[in-house]
């Protein structure tokens, strides 16, 4: 095309069509697909980092009846909380710790004195007449308030009984051996042993044995204490 002054110029589209009508687009603008294949593009890449991030963590399950979470770890194998071993055929037990394992009556509970002891039919405690072998009263508590200790039986003269939360045993000075005995439930984790006199005084500890014996009490109040172990 050439104006009027002779000069070459490229034609201009005409936004009318040769009826003098608007053109109509059929299309959206250049732009707007530009920058829609942008995004479409960018969503990918994000796509691939996340699931790229997250294949590898290590699946987790969680055992219905208790609750816990498990992780897997290398070789299939899970890690419990509470197992040390590892090793599938051993449980964790729990018993009374030191001096308290041995589970029968000990050779001093035939000599005079008073001994504590425990074995598999309950706690114990006697008085074997002797020398210097006051009346004895004992109070058994529990560390735990919602599992107190239960009364057992007594023989000789003595007593037990059930006051409060606490197991009071009181066995009466006298010529003739007596017993009483108590129970603890399962789910306390220590007791407390309080032995006194007949008065309510302190107890002579040369006279007072516990567990299998070969230990002297240092103190009337004895505490014993729930332990677990690999069983």
């Amino acid at each position: 095309m050439t104006d009027r002054s002779g000069a070459d110029h490229e034609p201009i589209e005409s936004e009318y069509d040769g009826e003098g009508q608007p053109r109509v687009s059929s299309g959206p603008p250049r732009w707007v697909v530009g920058l829609s294949a942008l995004v479409l593009v960018g969503g990918l890449v994000v796509l691939l980092v996340v699931r790229g991030s997250t294949d590898d963590s290590p699946p987790a399950t969680t055992d219905a009846a208790g609750g816990v979470s498990t992780t897997a770890v290398a070789g299939g194998a899970t890690s419990t909380p509470g197992d040390t071993t590892g090793d599938p055929s051993k449980k964790q037990c729990i018993r009374w710790a030191a001096p308290f394992k041995t589970l029968a009556a000990p050779a001093a509970a035939s000599q005079p004195g008073v001994h504590v002891w425990t074995d598999t039919s309950g706690w114990h405690v006697r008085r074997v007449p002797g020398a210097g072998v006051p009346a004895t009263r004992v109070v058994i508590s529990s560390t735990n308030p919602d599992q107190p200790p239960l009364a057992g039986t007594a023989s000789g003269g003595g007593a037990v009984k059930v006051d409060g939360k606490t197991v009071l045993i009181v066995l009466p000075e006298g010529g003739v051996r007596a017993d009483g005995s108590f129970k603890v439930p399962f789910y306390a984790d220590a007791i407390a042993i309080d032995v006194r006199d007949g008065n309510g005084g302190a107890f002579p500890v040369d006279m007072l044995t516990v567990g299998s014996g070969t230990e002297k009490a240092t103190s009337g109040l004895i505490e014993a204490h729930r332990e677990k172990y690999d069983c």
